[in-house]
């Protein structure tokens, strides 16, 4: 068997009855056996298919990656475009805090504290009642009213920043002061989670009622819509008992006794006195009804301690100090006590007959009590019974004398011993 033939100069295999090498062109006689050469290691050849092919492959994947970058850039776009839009609704509105556009007070005592919350404005023409509040309650000049419901145009735009003149400064105030057309109230209100029966130190939760929408149009937005308040403020008072220090006096005998008073209290300058019962004819165990009440040109600040429950007492200020009373006036009855029994007296010892004459023919002109005590002389009068003008009296005729006893005698402490 012949052996396979190589080109001595590539190593390419030769058939057998070739002259020239088909690969180089070398003349087949100088090829060798196949043992002889030792073969150089050659690349191998890319076909030209595969190298078309691989030119493609690149080309796809650079038009892959231009598609992805593509996308990732118009993520980007609409990332920044949304985050524009919604930086534009945010700066575009006038925030503002609703805490600055209500007035809140505490009033009244301490356990019995209350609490309003109005909207901070000054009170319109056809708010008769806020109007009447203010008049009879704080000055006006002493309120400070919040400026976002200004009338000078410097105030509103430093407060309304958003606005583009005080025209527009204006529609957001004005839409802020809308009232309810059936109500004639203000739209936007204050919910309060207690406001009676209040102490200092409590803590009162504050929801903001409004139309988000009708706010929203005039470019409004509300923050801190629910916010908390600490009541404080309220005074001490002392549950006051106008008949503390009190002193009625009753003076007399029984049956005659009389009462007297301090009309003002020394204890409480502002509280005075009158008396309901007669003064006069006291007997021990009868009784006396006495008034008090409230000087209210001495107080300040009286009220109902809840405006709901008009039992539920009253308050006020006098000298900075707070009390509390029931009602402004108060009756109490006083037992008629101390009254001294009168002395029975004689009033008819000492007396004598005034006469003339001599008997047996003597005449009566009266009766002489120069002798009897000062008592008698000043509230005893004496007349003769049954005597004629000219009627004549010898030894042993008697006479009847009758006397008429004031009863003021016993103002003095006496009675007649002869009833």
């Amino acid at each position: 068997m012949n052996q396979p033939k190589f080109c001595a100069k590539c190593g390419a295999k030769l058939n057998e009855n070739e002259k020239f090498c088909g690969k180089c062109g070398a003349p087949a006689q100088e090829a060798q056996p196949a043992a002889a050469p030792v073969q150089e290691a050659q690349p191998q050849a890319v076909p030209a298919d595969a190298q078309v092919q691989t030119g493609i492959g690149a080309a796809g994947s650079a038009l892959k990656d231009k598609k992805g970058l593509i996308l990732i850039a118009a993520c980007a776009l609409i990332v920044i475009i949304v985050a524009i839009v919604i930086i534009m609704n945010l700066t575009k509105y006038q925030k503002i805090d609703a805490k600055d556009l209500f007035r809140i007070e505490f009033t009244g005592v301490n356990g019995n504290g209350k609490c309003t919350a109005v909207l901070n404005c000054p009170p319109s023409e056809d708010d008769f009642d806020a109007l009447y509040d203010e008049l009879i309650g704080e000055d006006d000049e002493e309120i400070e009213y919040s400026d976002y419901f200004s009338e000078d145009k410097k105030t509103l735009l430093k407060v309304y920043t958003k606005a583009k003149d005080k025209s527009e400064a204006e529609d957001m105030r004005d839409v802020l002061l809308k009232k309810n057309k059936k109500t004639g109230e203000y739209e936007i209100t204050l919910d309060l989670s207690d406001d009676e029966g209040l102490s200092n130190g409590d803590k009162i939760t504050c929801t903001v009622e409004y139309d988000e929408e009708d706010l929203k149009e005039e470019n409004i937005k509300l923050t801190n819509t629910e916010f908390e308040v600490e009541v404080k403020g309220l005074k001490e008072a002392e549950q006051l008992d106008m008949f503390d220090g009190f002193e009625l006096k009753f003076s007399g005998v029984d049956g005659h006794g009389e009462y007297s008073y301090d009309y003002k209290s020394e204890k409480y300058p502002f509280v005075s006195y009158s008396g309901q019962t007669s003064n006069y004819e006291l007997s021990n165990g009868d009784k006396v009804s006495m008034s008090a009440y409230i000087d209210v040109s001495l107080v300040t600040d009286i009220d109902y301690i809840d405006p709901k429950e008009p039992d539920s007492g009253r308050y006020f200020t006098y000298e900075d100090k707070a009390y509390m009373v029931d009602d402004i006036s108060a009756e109490k009855e006083f037992v008629v006590e101390g009254l001294s029994e009168p002395t029975a007296i004689d009033v008819f010892e000492g007396i004598k007959l005034q006469t003339n004459g001599a008997f047996p023919y003597l005449y009566l002109d009266g009766v002489d009590y120069e002798g009897c005590p000062e008592v008698v002389k000043s509230y005893v009068s004496f007349s003769l019974m049954d005597v004629e003008y000219d009627q004549k009296f010898t030894v042993g005729d008697t006479v009847k004398v009758r006397a008429y006893v004031s009863p003021y005698m016993e103002n003095e402490g006496y009675k007649s011993a002869d009833t």
